[in-house]
């Protein structure tokens, strides 16, 4: 008796799926062809990021060199904390240092796990910005022993000495990495073809999301440097008017990044307009103290041209941050954040795609004509 081609048994070498016939309406997946998938990005509450495993060899070793050298970095700052008098001006720099390298520990972070390119270029100018740092605070140390001067003794002086040299060590290798990795993450785009597909419109928007949202943590780095650099005495402060306001201009700059984190996730173009409404007080403040360190008398050169520096930055900042947020806002209602955020309002209507991997379609769903 013979049998039929359709009656011929599989090969013991195919995998079996499709076992009944609800089954022969399914989309294939991987799963059905015996095939195990590493997935190289997972939605979290932050978004889309990187899986562990989809990281390079120099990606990680970038990120474990970055670390060590913070974290030693970070150790010798707070140890000048521990010791140094908290109404000298040494101690208000070891401040400003301490801040930026915590927001140097998320940069690098977020900037790898979610390819980034921009917070990994704030990361190189922050470490080009404590590069300086150490070289001027040491030089200062030095011109103050020549005059014979008892502000730098022999123990400041060696702490000092050994926090430039991890700087000089670190931050060029750190910077010239950085600069690579920046490009190839920008040139490369490839978690945002991940996150929103091969719409180049959407690219473009996402890229617009990004950048913004990097801005205004360097600006909230700004402001908080510039807080703690316009501090009388160090951080020591009898000013009762100076008490008051950088008591309600630290609460209402967390509020006001706050808020524009939330309006761009949930695209409230009403929550944008306050936003940007209320965009003109920190430049106002600054302003005011860049002209009074300009006519102070009593301040010390270093830091007036610390405050001249970090104002100027954070009055370019700002004005970025206001130009991109309304080309942020421009884009909303277009799906950028559901693509973005794993946002779900709605159930699609288009037809279900047979293999898909971070968002990519494989091959199209072409069911049989009955």
């Amino acid at each position: 008796m013979e049998h039929s081609k359709e009656d011929a048994p599989s090969p013991s070498w195919l995998p079996s799926f499709r076992t009944s016939p609800q089954d022969s309406d399914k989309p294939i997946t991987y799963a059905d062809l015996g095939i195990s998938v590493k997935h190289k990005t997972q939605q979290t509450v932050l978004g889309t990021t990187r899986t562990w495993n989809s990281l390079s060899r120099w990606e990680w070793s970038y990120l474990v060199v970055s670390l060590l050298g913070l974290s030693a970095s970070l150790g010798v700052t707070i140890e000048r904390l521990v010791v140094l008098k908290k109404n000298s001006d040494d101690y208000t720099f070891a401040m400003v240092l301490f801040l930026t390298l915590v927001f140097c520990f998320y940069y690098v972070i977020h900037g790898v796990f979610k390819e980034r390119p921009y917070e990994l270029g704030v990361f190189i100018i922050s470490n080009f910005v404590v590069l300086i740092y150490c070289i001027i605070n040491y030089s200062s140390c030095v011109n103050a022993e020549s005059t014979n001067s008892e502000s730098c003794t022999q123990d400041i002086k060696s702490m000092k000495l050994v926090r430039l040299v991890l700087a000089a060590v670190l931050s060029p290798c750190l910077i010239t990495a950085g600069i690579w990795l920046f490009r190839n993450y920008y040139v490369s785009g490839n978690l945002i073809y991940r996150t929103v597909g091969a719409d180049l419109a959407l690219q473009n928007m996402c890229q617009n999301l990004f950048l913004c949202s990097t801005l205004l943590k360097f600006d909230l780095q700004l402001e908080g440097s510039m807080i703690i650099l316009v501090l009388k005495n160090g951080a020591v402060t009898t000013d009762t008017f100076e008490r008051v306001v950088l008591g309600v201009g630290v609460f209402f700059s967390v509020i006001w990044i706050i808020l524009g984190f939330l309006a761009m996730r949930f695209e409230q173009k009403v929550m944008v307009w306050i936003f940007l409404g209320t965009s003109f007080f920190e430049p106002a403040y600054v302003l005011y103290e860049m002209i009074k360190a300009h006519t102070s008398k009593e301040l010390d050169t270093n830091l007036r041209n610390c405050i001249y520096l970090c104002g100027s930055f954070a009055l370019v900042v700002r004005v970025a941050v206001f130009v991109y947020m309304i080309l942020v806002m421009k884009n909303f209602g277009q799906g950028l954040r559901q693509k973005v955020y794993g946002i779900k309002e709605h159930l699609s209507s288009d037809p279900p795609t047979e293999i898909q991997e971070d968002n990519e379609v494989i091959a199209p769903n072409d069911k049989p004509e009955p």
